[in-house]
């Protein structure tokens, strides 16, 4: 006689570990100039360079002539000022496409912290590392990019562009208690220069990186827990209530910058039922007899970045 299937009452474990918030420290939003209102050094920006805010946003124009400009803010200049670790990001576009033969001519970031010290140079349709080595090519020209500074410790360090890392290395500079950015630009050159040069800039913003992201709620509902490796979900899963389970939603507690490491569900089986029933796509059924229920585990894994907000 065939054992019928049972139907598994299930408990399930969601464990979301190694989240990050990053907690702001600084923003320039671009809708004041940078010097003297924005809190930055002056930049150099004379004739044939203009500086204007339109539509929210710093706009740096150049005539026939490129001038190298560059503004500069002091992060700490003490030990006790410089953070632990340190985020940077700034949101640009540019019709400047990078040319054959020259990587250092439009847009620019520089910066002094701890152990390190780099210079990336943005194009509009590119960006390209301080020695030449590293770039990411066929960015959409004239189109706003999101560029990222992360360091944890202030020796290894990556740079990003639109949540892609093209650049990751570490410093070797002797630690100094002294900490500034810089941004600017040069105008563009060779055959690719458009004839009115433009950078815009929509902001600016730098912090330190935080750790401990809140799990508020997942689909199915648990109760909220807190364990030693992050934020935990516990609760109960009913194979004939969730008879195809192919998904947990997870929503973090505010819209923030979150990079998610790992999201892990294991629904282990507590208690067989007589009736028909299945647990779900996901799961792997084991056990002597399947009258007997059996272990039942669902595993997914995931790196997310972006608002905060649902997870699945």
């Amino acid at each position: 006689m065939r054992t019928p299937r049972t139907t598994v009452l299930g408990v399930f474990i969601v464990l979301a570990t190694a989240a990050l918030a990053d907690e702001p420290l600084y923003r320039y939003e671009g809708d004041v100039l940078p010097y003297p209102d924005g809190g930055w050094h002056w930049g150099g920006c004379i004739d044939p360079c203009s500086e204007s805010i339109e539509n929210g946003r710093f706009v740096l124009r150049w005539g026939k002539l490129g001038r190298i400009i560059n503004y500069d803010r002091v992060i700490g200049d003490t030990p006790k000022e410089i953070p632990p670790s340190l985020w940077i990001e700034w949101r640009l576009r540019s019709n400047v496409p990078i040319p054959q033969f020259a990587d250092d001519c439009d847009a620019r970031f520089s910066i002094n912290y701890r152990m390190l010290f780099d210079v990336v140079y943005p194009f509009g349709d590119a960006i390209v590392s301080f020695s030449g080595d590293d770039w990411l090519l066929g960015l959409a020209l004239d189109e706003f990019h999101t560029f990222r500074f992360e360091s944890p410790n202030g020796v290894n360090y990556w740079f990003s562009v639109d949540g892609v890392v093209f650049y990751e290395t570490y410093g070797n500079y002797p630690d100094e208690p002294f900490a500034y950015l810089q941004f600017g630009g040069g105008g563009g050159c060779g055959e690719t220069r458009p004839p009115d040069p433009r950078n815009e800039w929509d902001y600016i913003r730098y912090g330190t990186i935080g750790y401990g992201e809140e799990i508020v709620s997942t689909r199915p509902p648990g109760t909220r827990g807190l364990g030693d490796e992050g934020t935990k979900i516990e609760g109960y899963v009913d194979a004939r209530e969730w008879p195809a389970l192919d998904r947990f939603v997870v929503h973090f507690d505010a819209a923030n910058y979150v990079y998610v490491d790992e999201i892990s569900v294991e629904v282990v089986a507590t208690e067989p039922r007589s009736d028909e029933g299945h647990c779900g796509p996901l799961h792997d059924c084991r056990g002597t007899e399947r009258g007997a229920g059996g272990d039942c585990y669902a595993e997914a894994g995931q790196r997310a970045g972006g608002d905060g907000g649902d997870r699945a």
